[in-house]
C-alpha cells in the first residue's frame, strides 16, 4: 500500500473515532441535562389551568380533580413529565381480592379506599399531560407555590430512597414509552396525610399504594396494595418475577483482591441477553454504599450512569440502584453479550465485616463480605 493510501486510512479512521467520541459526548450531556432537570425541574407558567371534574383512571384507581389548579414542568426531551395541583380532590381504589382488602383495612380501616386531599403532585411517563390537556384551557399564571410543592415532595421521597427519578429517567429514554410507563401520584389526604399512589408497567404487581412512615431515624414505605393490573392472577406473576425485565443475565464473574489497609476491590463481568428493543437504561439495584466511579462497556467505552447520593453515615440510603445509559438502544434481535464496568467506594465500622449485596434488577444476586471495598461491577 502506497503512504498516500495508508495516509488517507488513517484520516478516515480519524474521522470516525472523533465522530464516535462526538456522540458519545453528546449522549453522556443530553443524559446528565435530563437527570439534573428530572431532579428539579422548572414549571412553565404557561401549562397552568383551572380543573374542575378531571377523572383520571388507572386500572382500580380513580383519581378525580374536583377544583382547584394545576400547573406543569417545562418538557424534557420535547416530553412533560411532571405537575402540581391545589384544590378539592379525591382518590377512590378498589382492592382486587379480600387478601388486599384485608391488607388495606390493617392500614387504614376501609375495606375500599375513599379518601379526600388538597394538595397533588404527578410524575408520569404516559398520557396523563395529554388527558388533562383536553379538558383545561391554558392560562399564563404564575405560581412558585405548586413548583415549591412538587420540588418538595420530590425531595421528600427522594430522601426516603423511592424509586421515581431512576424509573421516569428510563422511561422518557425509552424507545417504547408504553412498556416502561410510569403514572406516580402523591396526595395529601384529610385522613392519613401523604399517600403515594403509582403504576409502573415493567413490575409484576404494578400497582402499588401507601405511605411513607418514619420509624425512629428511619423512612419506610408502608405498602397498603400491591396488585397486578387487568385482574391478573398474583401467584402467576410472581411465579416468573424475573419475566418483565428487558434483560437476561447469562452469567458473571467476580475478581476480586484485598489489600492490607482493609480495602476490597472487585471486577465484576456480566454478560446478558436483551429481551425488548428500544431500551437506552439499565437500571441495576445496587448498595449506594458503594460508590461507582466509571462504567464501560466490553469495547471499553465509557458508559454515562447515574446514583443516588453516598449515604455516608446516614441511617438510610437515597436509593439503592446505579443506571446506566447505553450509546444506542439496544435490540433484541442481534443478542450478544455485553459487559459493564464500575468501580466503587465504601466504608464500614472498624467492628467487623459487613455483607453488601448487589443485583442486577434482571439477574442473579452479587454479594460481597467485606469492612471497606472499592467494587467493580462489569
Amino acid at each position: 500500500m502506497t503512504i498516500r493510501g495508508k495516509a488517507v486510512i488513517s484520516r478516515f479512521a480519524f474521522i470516525i473515532f472523533y465522530l464516535a467520541c462526538g456522540v458519545a459526548a453528546a449522549v453522556a450531556q443530553d443524559a446528565a441535562s435530563l437527570w439534573q432537570q428530572l431532579a428539579k425541574p422548572p414549571f412553565d407558567f404557561e401549562k397552568s389551568a383551572s380543573a374542575e371534574n378531571i377523572a383520571i383512571v388507572r386500572d382500580r384507581i380513580t383519581i378525580t380533580l374536583i377544583s382547584g389548579r394545576i400547573q406543569f414542568v417545562k418538557p424534557a426531551q420535547d416530553f412533560v413529565f411532571g405537575a402540581a395541583f391545589q384544590g378539592k380532590g379525591r382518590v377512590e381504589i378498589k382492592p382486587p381480592n379480600a387478601i388486599e382488602a384485608h391488607q388495606l383495612h390493617l392500614f387504614t380501616g376501609q375495606d375500599s379506599l375513599a379518601m379526600d386531599f388538597t394538595d397533588a403532585t404527578f410524575t408520569f411517563s404516559d398520557g396523563f399531560f395529554d388527558e388533562v390537556a383536553k379538558q383545561v384551557h391554558w392560562r399564563n399564571s404564575p405560581n412558585s407555590n405548586l413548583e415549591e410543592l412538587y420540588v418538595s415532595r420530590l425531595e421528600e421521597r427522594g430522601n426516603a430512597g423511592m424509586p421515581d427519578t431512576p424509573r421516569l429517567f428510563k422511561s422518557i429514554l425509552s424507545g417504547d414509552r408504553k412498556q416502561t410507563a410510569l403514572f406516580a401520584a402523591d396526595l395529601k389526604t384529610d385522613q392519613k396525610g401523604w399517600i403515594y399512589v403509582s403504576v409502573y408497567s415493567p413490575v409484576g404487581e404494578e400497582v402499588t399504594v401507601g405511605r411513607l412512615a418514619s420509624y425512629g431515624v428511619i423512612t419506610m414505605f408502608d405498602n397498603w396494595l400491591s396488585f397486578p393490573v387487568g385482574d391478573k392472577n398474583a401467584a402467576d406473576i410472581n411465579f416468573d418475577p424475573l419475566g418483565r425485565q428487558d434483560v437476561d443475565i447469562k452469567k458473571y464473574r467476580i475478581d476480586a483482591k484485598v489489600t492490607s489497609g482493609a480495602e476490597l476491590s472487585a471486577v465484576t463481568t456480566i454478560s446478558l441477553d436483551e429481551k425488548t428493543s428500544g431500551e437506552r437504561v439499565l437500571i441495576f439495584q445496587f448498595d449506594s454504599n458503594l460508590r461507582v466511579q466509571s462504567v464501560k462497556n466490553k469495547e471499553g467505552e465509557s458508559l454515562t450512569f447515574f446514583q443516588p447520593r453516598d449515604p455516608k453515615d446516614r441511617a438510610q440510603s437515597y436509593g439503592d440502584y446505579v443506571a446506566v445509559v447505553l450509546p444506542t438502544p439496544r435490540r433484541p434481535a442481534l443478542p450478544r453479550p455485553s459487559s459493564l464496568l464500575t468501580t466503587a467506594n465504601v466504608s464500614f465500622a472498624k467492628s467487623g465485616p459487613g455483607t453488601i449485596s448487589a443485583k442486577a434488577l434482571a439477574g442473579t444476586p452479587l454479594s460481597v463480605r467485606l469492612s471497606r471495598c472499592a467494587l467493580i461491577l462489569s
